[in-house]
């Protein structure tokens, strides 16, 4: 008996084997076929999508489609004995063998014909591997598959593509230009904590501008349009004000005041009519080196060429002037107009060096010095404002 068990269980092998082998054909073929024709599918009304991916994703599932159905194969011993006397016409002989008692007198020379017919049986021959046909028509499907998708031309029918393409671009054009400015604002915040408190307000109100944006979703109807827009130029009106405030803040020349009129100062004169922070504070930068080197010969007492006295001569006229001439609308107008004033006192004193007391002089040094000092800080105050300015023209760039 187990000699008959033991044909059984290799014939049952057997039929595993094949089942599995056109379970396989039979899911690629169909797979293959389906892809194929989603993949023209998808050329022609979304080619947005990952074809690689997708193929990926399509072969995952029909593999696990087969292990699947190879997982639920079941068949029993008499099962599989009715089907080899079908095949091999033993007149029911195998599954008569299996299904009859023990406790019959026929019993064991009916097994011993079962195993005489059994062992004669070629499992190969009466169960033979299944056909390739479906697994060339398969290949054939995948091929296709690959030729259009690298082919075929994309079409996007319906423009659904090209619109989910538009509505990522916005997304994250948004995201970035959300964070940017938030980003700008908080370095304004950081960096030019002593310019005018009248930048603080409008500081706070760009946060909330930038918060705004970052919130907001992606426009679709009319309405979140709108609304975006007038976010944006909420944002552009705050950014023009503290602009025009950071312009207020430089020191400039009255309007009618004419730059060409100084020959020394004509540098410093020119950059505060154009309300240009970098250039007046390379200027005032220009003037504190000359002053300091005119006045270190002074206070030494050690002769100047002539050159040098007609320079102190037409910087006495001139910073004269240009204090009378600097408009008083900023508070750092006011300190450089009183910068200007006491450094051409200094100079008007060096005149009489040797009639003023050594108190006098010393005093008049230490006014000199605060004056320096002075320009030193408005020089620091204009460097914030350019990169103030700088900062806010970053802003203006990313949303045009």
């Amino acid at each position: 008996m187990e000699r008959l068990e033991h044909i059984i269980q290799q014939a049952k092998q057997r039929m595993r084997l094949i089942y599995g082998l056109n379970q396989l054909q039979l899911v690629l073929f169909w797979a293959s076929a389906t892809f194929a024709a989603l993949v023209l599918l998808i050329q022609i009304f979304y080619p947005r999508l990952s074809i690689v991916w997708f193929a990926i994703l399509w072969g995952s599932g029909a593999s696990l489609l087969w292990a699947i159905r190879i997982a639920r194969f079941r068949i029993q011993p008499k099962d599989i004995a009715l089907e080899l006397d079908l095949r091999q016409q033993t007149q029911e002989r195998l599954s008569s063998a299996l299904a009859i008692s023990e406790s019959l007198a026929i019993a064991e020379n009916l097994k011993k014909d079962a195993i005489e017919h059994a062992e004669k049986i070629s499992l190969s021959e009466i169960f033979p591997l299944p056909q390739p046909q479906k697994l060339w028509a398969s290949l054939g499907f995948i091929a296709v598959a690959v030729l259009l998708a690298i082919y075929f031309p994309s079409y996007d029918l319906f423009q659904w593509a090209k619109k989910a393409e538009q509505k990522e671009y916005l997304e994250q054009k948004r995201a970035e230009i959300a964070q940017k400015i938030k980003q700008e604002v908080q370095k304004i915040r950081e960096e030019f904590k002593t310019i005018d408190p009248n930048l603080k307000p409008m500081i706070q109100e760009m946060e909330k501008l930038a918060q705004d944006i970052e919130k907001e979703k992606i426009p679709n109807s009319k309405e979140e349009i709108a609304q975006m827009s007038k976010t944006m130029e909420q944002l552009q009106t705050m950014r023009e004000k503290m602009q025009s405030e950071v312009m207020r803040q430089m020191p400039a020349l009255q309007q009618q005041s004419n730059p060409k009129s100084f020959k020394e100062l004509n540098g410093l004169a020119t950059a505060m009519k154009e309300s240009n922070p970098g250039k007046t504070k390379e200027e005032l930068q220009k003037l504190e080196k000359e002053l300091k080197e005119l006045l270190k010969k002074k206070l030494k007492k050690e002769s100047l060429t002539k050159e040098q006295e007609e320079k102190i001569k037409q910087l006495q006229q001139e910073l004269q002037k240009m204090a009378e001439k600097i408009s008083a609308d900023s508070e750092m107008g006011k300190q450089l107009q009183a910068a200007l004033e006491k450094i051409n006192d200094a100079l008007n004193k060096m005149d009489k060096l040797d009639e003023i007391s050594s108190k006098e002089a010393e005093s008049m040094e230490k006014s000199l010095q605060e004056a320096m000092d002075k320009m030193e800080d408005i020089q620091k105050q204009l460097e914030n404002l350019q990169q103030l300015a700088e900062q806010l023209q970053q802003m203006q760039n990313m949303y045009q």
